[in-house]
């Protein structure tokens, strides 16, 4: 929450720095992602797995700030309301789990643009069942990405929207009981939807998203494929 913070007060100096000689445009959001988690492991010894981790709501704020040079910033931060829950008999897994993305991109035309990200994924798992509470790991992916956006007006107030980047990721386990393992990742995020406009300043979206980031083989010679899927909607304001 502390990086969050600080990156909103950096996005909203430069916006009031650049408002001075320019017509920026700052867009408030409430976003929220619905979405299932899957993990896929290929061992050492040539077994495989896939568990379905399971599902959680997860919302949080966005803040996107359009310059008249047709450069834009963004930021957005997501975390769940309620655990997953992975249950092995007798044990179920908890896990929480806190997203931020920084994006930094050009518009090269009203329909069209590209940009250069960064996303951090904080997740923390805890046996809840059979009591007591237990630390199992925390699980962190972290790394840059390049991707594409764009729009498609249907009509004066309704739009088609979309979005793909392709990044390269670092997914690290530390484990309650001591040790740590890491990978490095590639894979992709997609959103797809419709965008309306409700007013000139108000309007809202809805569309799916999904992510998937597929790993090397660790110290181990594991590998983890981790995709997240679902729903999104979002709820924005634009000043």
């Amino acid at each position: 929450m502390k990086k969050l913070i600080m990156v909103l007060v950096g996005v909203f100096m430069l916006a009031n720095a650049t408002t001075s000689f320019a017509e920026t445009k700052v867009t408030v959001s409430l976003k929220a992602w619905s979405n299932d988690w899957e993990e896929k492991a290929s061992y050492a010894g040539g077994t495989s797995e896939t568990f379905d981790i399971g599902s959680a709501v997860m919302v949080g704020p966005a803040l996107n700030v359009r310059f008249d040079n047709n450069m834009f910033a963004g930021v957005t931060y997501l975390a769940t309301q309620s655990d997953y829950e992975y249950t092995v008999a007798p044990d179920t897994l908890s896990i929480d789990r806190k997203d931020l993305d920084l994006t930094v991109g050009y518009m090269f035309t009203p329909r069209f643009g590209m940009f250069v990200g960064y996303k951090n994924i904080d997740a923390s798992a805890k046996y809840t069942s059979p009591p007591p509470v237990a630390d199992a790991f925390d699980l962190t992916l972290k790394g840059p990405g390049i991707g594409i956006l764009g729009n498609i007006p249907l009509t004066n107030s309704v739009a088609l929207y979309g979005n793909l980047a392709l990044m390269s990721i670092k997914e690290k386990f530390e484990w309650a009981g001591g040790g740590t393992s890491s990978s490095d990742m590639v894979g992709a995020s997609t959103e797809v939807g419709v965008a309306v406009a409700f007013s000139e300043a108000f309007s809202g979206n809805l569309g799916i998203k999904f992510q998937s980031f597929a790993g090397e083989e660790d110290e181990y010679g594991d590998q983890y494929t981790e995709t997240f899927s679902g729903l999104t909607l979002g709820l924005n304001y634009t000043f």
